[in-house]
C-alpha cells in the first residue's frame, strides 16, 4: 500500500461534499442573504467545491466569484458551477482581486480558523477591507471552543463514501487552543493522509483584529440564526462593514 502526505483537498476532494451533507446549506444561504440586502456582487472566500455558491445561484444572486487555495477543489467548483461564477485560486491572506472589487464577501465552514497566527488573521481582515467597496459587508463564521471540544476532541469517525474509506481522528490542545484533525483516505491500493489544524479565537479577539484592519463590527450571532450568541453554539457569525 502506497501512503503519502499530501496538500489538503487533493485527489479525494470530491469526498468532502459527502462529508458535509449534514450542513443545512439552504438555511445558511437564507441567513446570509438576510444580512446582505441588495448587494451587487458576491465573493465567496475559501469556497471549496463551490457548494455554497451553487446554493446561492439557485436563487436571485449578484455576479459571483469563488476563491480557494486548492486546485482540486476549484476544479470541482468549476464543473459544478458551469461558468455561472468566476473561480480563482488564492488564499485568505492574498486574495487575488482588485481593490474595491465587491460589496459583499462571505467566508463559511470555520475557514478563518485555519489561520493559526493572529497576525495572519489581521492580514486577512486587511485583505477583505481592501477588496470591499465602501459600505461593503463581510459575513463570516468562526468555530467556538465548545464545538472543538465537544464535537471533535478525542472523536474518531469512520465511514465508507462510495469506494473511499475515511478515517478521521481529532485532538484538541488546550495549551495553544488548536484542534488537529488527521484524515486518512483509502481507495484500493491508494492511501492519502491529510492533517488539518485550526485555532480557536475568542469573540473579542476576532472583533479587535477586524477593527484594527479598518472594519466596523456589527451584530454577532450564533449558528446561522438571527439571535444572540449563546453557550453551546458551534459557530459565531460575524458581520463587518467597511466604512462608507
Amino acid at each position: 500500500m502506497i501512503a503519502q502526505a499530501v496538500q489538503p483537498y487533493s485527489a479525494f476532494a470530491h469526498v468532502y461534499d459527502e462529508v458535509m451533507t449534514h450542513v443545512p446549506m439552504k438555511a445558511w444561504v437564507s441567513y446570509l442573504r438576510s444580512h446582505a440586502g441588495k448587494r451587487k456582487r458576491l465573493v465567496d472566500l475559501a469556497c471549496g467545491t463551490g457548494e455554497l455558491l451553487k446554493t446561492m445561484l439557485a436563487g436571485p444572486t449578484p455576479p459571483a466569484t469563488g476563491v480557494d487555495t486548492s486546485a482540486p477543489m476549484l476544479a470541482l467548483a468549476r464543473l459544478k458551477l458551469a461558468g455561472k461564477a468566476e473561480i480563482k485560486k488564492g488564499s485568505l491572506t492574498a486574495i487575488p482581486l482588485k481593490a474595491d472589487f465587491t460589496d459583499w464577501a462571505v467566508c463559511t465552514h470555520d475557514s478563518v480558523n485555519y489561520l493559526l497566527d493572529p497576525a495572519d488573521l489581521l492580514l486577512h481582515f486587511q485583505e477583505v477591507a481592501r477588496i470591499l467597496r465602501p459600505g461593503g459587508l463581510y459575513s463570516f463564521d468562526a468555530v467556538t471552543r465548545e464545538n472543538m471540544i465537544q464535537a471533535f476532541d478525542g472523536k474518531i469517525r469512520e465511514e465508507i463514501i462510495g469506494d473511499v474509506y475515511l478515517h478521521w481522528s481529532n485532538y484538541y490542545d488546550e495549551s495553544d487552543e488548536t484542534l488537529t484533525s488527521h484524515l486518512t483516505f483509502q481507495n484500493g491500493l491508494k492511501t492519502e493522509v491529510e492533517t488539518h489544524t485550526q485555532k480557536y479565537y475568542p469573540q473579542g479577539q476576532v472583533e479587535d483584529l477586524a477593527r484594527r484592519a479598518g472594519l466596523e463590527v456589527g451584530v454577532v450571532e450564533g449558528d446561522y440564526q438571527q439571535r444572540k450568541l449563546k453557550a453551546g453554539d458551534a459557530f459565531m457569525n460575524f458581520h463587518c462593514r467597511k466604512p462608507a
